[in-house]
């Protein structure tokens, strides 16, 4: 078994070096999923190279969507390097807007974001699909990890949430989801990274763009918030004001009423797996923040008070 890892580990290294010897530069591995993306030497092509099912799932869910309408990334090349799959896109951007607002979110840069997120909504309403008749939100937010990490959460309050949150969300229109939808994986261009991409509701992507990041908003060891940039509360309902206009142009007003659903399915899904990491890197600090966070919101789903992500960052307290 050692035997065989040391050899995996050798080809992809053999790998790396031939890429890097033709002008590929490395630019991250993708977490969880055992691929490897390099950027050309002209920067106007990526390459994604790696474990065959991850590679082959990304370019089926690429070539689908860019055949729908979605601001993706067109499939170039695809090949395999030995065992392993790769593919070659085409670039959307030299920088996502996780790295552009981290220098300070200016207006015109923000216009952009949200109209990038407006085309993106815009395909997602044009290619609705019918609830799947096996959705099952506990599943996609992973809350039988949730619970397990933290079983003294009282079990009732979180099955009670859970099954109002199916119930409200299997009523909506479905579409083709990103899964994880945020500025970092949003360029000028398009959106990147569809590693978390599922049958989704609609609304769900889009209506997080800008709290997402408040999700991030614990504290490090020295006592400064752990995310590089914060929406203002002003400009998070600029772009729902955008996003209205899209729902009231193709009657589907009602996704406005589901800001709290979405949310909190943001609040489970980001509490997952959260403990066995803090554990595994020896620091409870995001872990404990997510956990409060996923309390809150619960208790306000529950009473049906709107919930607001920008009073996330006082729950590092708790």
């Amino acid at each position: 078994m050692e035997q065989h890892v040391d050899l995996q580990k050798n080809n992809i290294k053999k790998t790396f070096q031939h890429l890097e010897v033709i002008g590929w530069k490395f630019v991250k591995a993708r977490e969880y999923q055992n691929t490897y993306i390099f950027k050309s030497p002209d920067g106007k092509k990526y390459l994604h190279f790696g474990d065959p099912e991850k590679i082959q799932k990304v370019i089926d869910v690429q070539t689908s969507l860019c055949g729908k309408g979605y601001p993706v990334s067109q499939i170039l090349k695809t090949g395999n390097f030995g065992k392993y799959f790769y593919l070659i896109e085409s670039s959307l951007g030299d920088e996502t807007y996780g790295d552009i607002f981290t220098r300070g979110i200016k207006s015109q840069t923000f216009q952009v974001f949200c109209n990038t997120t407006k085309t993106y909504f815009e395909a997602q309403v044009k290619n609705q699909l019918p609830p799947p008749s096996n959705f099952n939100v506990r599943k996609e937010v992973m809350a039988e990890n949730v619970v397990k990490e933290n079983s003294d959460l009282n079990l009732n309050l979180v099955n009670l949430a859970l099954d109002k949150l199916q119930h409200r969300l299997q009523a909506l229109p479905f579409t083709h989801s990103h899964g994880d939808f945020a500025a970092r994986n949003i360029l000028n261009k398009g959106v990147i990274d569809f590693e978390f991409y599922s049958i989704a509701p609609i609304g769900l992507d889009v209506f997080n763009a800008c709290i997402v990041e408040n999700f991030w908003m614990f504290k490090n060891e020295t006592g400064e918030f752990h995310a590089k940039f914060c929406f203002e509360q002003y400009q998070n309902k600029y772009l729902i004001k955008i996003l209205s206009e899209v729902c009231s142009e193709q009657n589907l007003d009602r996704l406005l009423e589901h800001q709290n659903d979405f949310i909190l399915f943001k609040a489970f899904w980001s509490t997952a797996y959260e403990r066995q990491q803090a554990i595994n890197g020896g620091n409870e600090t995001k872990w404990r923040f997510r956990r409060a966070v996923l309390m809150h919101c619960i208790e306000k789903y529950l009473k049906d008070e709107s919930i607001n992500t920008f009073d996330f960052q006082s729950l590092n307290k708790i």
